[in-house]
């Protein structure tokens, strides 16, 4: 009997630490797993919001291939369905993927859940859309998202933070960088078959001599005579220093207007409106900026 009764005590202390045990496991497993989940129209902010929430957030872009016409997208009925899931949205705003926003509005997302880029840094509707090209913006959104996690998930808000900082760190690298640059290059010109890297080229001291023509093509019209003859005439007398096209927008003037840059021995350089699949944000503007360099030099 007493051998007995040891025995059900023994297997009473057994099954509390099992359950004391899974216990731990399944808070073990809900700190490790995702906690908030994110979605964004496009992949560079979706890859600022994963870095900046770690593995406390699963962020996802809408938008996520690199070729793909941010302009021409529709979005497919699977992405639809995905809304209903998410904690934060992020957009761009400008009418640069309204797409995103009419789906949002459809499914009655509440504000607080948005975050519009271009509304929180108050710019101009004028104002150029390909807003991730500008660093000191991206801290700002950085910053905005590491607040907006802290709201969401308290528990972990010195991960956000620390994250924060690590971002904010290699963005201060960057800016060094453009820093260097603007000493020694600044005032120099370029044309663009779109305006697409005029953000980043603003910021270095740069200066355009086709900005009508990039207008026209990014609106999806055409450019006037004048201006195509404008161009050519630049390119042919080299008043131009670097010459830029769209990677995901190849028309037959583009076409024309890049192989005419690259006979008269100008540096071309292809810049997407899309963050590649395999870099994160920093390594992105990095890449562009040495690339920049590189072609400079060969002069």
């Amino acid at each position: 009997m007493v051998v007995f009764r040891k025995f059900k005590t023994f297997l009473l202390y057994s099954l509390i630490a099992c359950w004391c045990l899974e216990g731990i496991r399944s808070v073990q497993a809900q700190e490790s797993s995702p906690n908030i989940k994110v979605i964004s129209s496009l992949r560079v902010y979706s890859d600022i919001a994963q870095q900046i929430g770690g593995r406390f957030v699963h962020s996802e872009a809408i938008l996520s291939g690199s070729l793909q016409d941010p302009h021409l997208f529709e979005l497919p009925p699977m992405a639809v369905k995905t809304i209903e899931h998410g904690a934060v949205f992020i957009r761009n705003g400008m009418g640069y993927d309204n797409w995103f926003e009419k789906i949002l509005t459809s499914h009655v997302i509440s504000r607080d859940k948005m975050i519009c880029v271009s509304c929180f840094l108050a710019l101009k509707e004028n104002t150029n859309p390909h807003l991730w090209f500008s660093v000191p913006d991206m801290k700002k959104l950085a910053i905005r998202l590491s607040e907006k996690f802290s709201a969401l998930l308290p528990t972990q808000k010195v991960v956000f933070a620390d994250n924060l900082a690590r971002f904010e760190k290699a963005l201060d690298k960057i800016e060094e960088k453009q820093q260097e640059i603007r000493q020694r290059f600044s005032g120099l010109s370029y044309a663009a078959t779109e305006p697409v890297f005029n953000i980043m080229l603003d910021s270095l001291g740069f200066h355009t001599i086709n900005l009508p023509f990039q207008m026209a093509m990014m609106n999806e019209t055409e450019p006037s005579p004048q201006e195509i003859a404008l161009l050519e005439m630049a390119i042919q007398s080299h008043k131009i220093r670097l010459f830029f096209y769209n990677t995901q927008v190849i028309t037959p003037l583009s076409t024309k207007i890049t192989v005419m840059a690259k006979e008269a021995r100008i540096p071309v350089i292809g810049v997407s409106e899309s963050l590649p699949v395999d870099k994160n944000y920093q390594d992105w503007m990095n890449l562009l900026l040495n690339t920049l360099v590189e072609e400079l030099q060969k002069k």
